[in-house]
């Protein structure tokens, strides 16, 4: 059995390579956290990871429990960086849990 364990990072665009690496690795059970998934539409993209790898096809279930809700970022009264979003962990697998 394969365990596959990330952090994926709330401010990191990494997405698309986060999801070559799980393809990849073809673990049997991944485990992720700082996933984020936009609560509003001024989140920028890339912190919109969940959305994207909760589509992963190759695991048969999977889950996701929030952390924390970021709101993003000021630099002198002017927001820099939207998180829009909560950040969540979350599993992957192919066994019934």
């Amino acid at each position: 059995m394969k365990l596959l364990d990330l952090n994926i990072g709330i401010k990191l665009d990494n997405t698309k390579q986060v999801l070559e690496f799980i393809k990849k690795e073809d673990a049997d059970i991944c485990t992720f956290q700082e996933a984020m998934n936009a609560v509003d539409d001024n989140c920028y993209d890339i912190f919109k990871s969940k959305n994207h790898i909760g589509q992963l096809e190759e695991y048969k279930y999977s889950g996701f429990a929030p952390l924390f809700i970021a709101d993003g970022i000021t630099k002198n009264n002017v927001v820099v960086r939207d998180f829009g979003g909560k950040s969540r962990a979350g599993v992957f697998n192919n066994f019934k849990i």
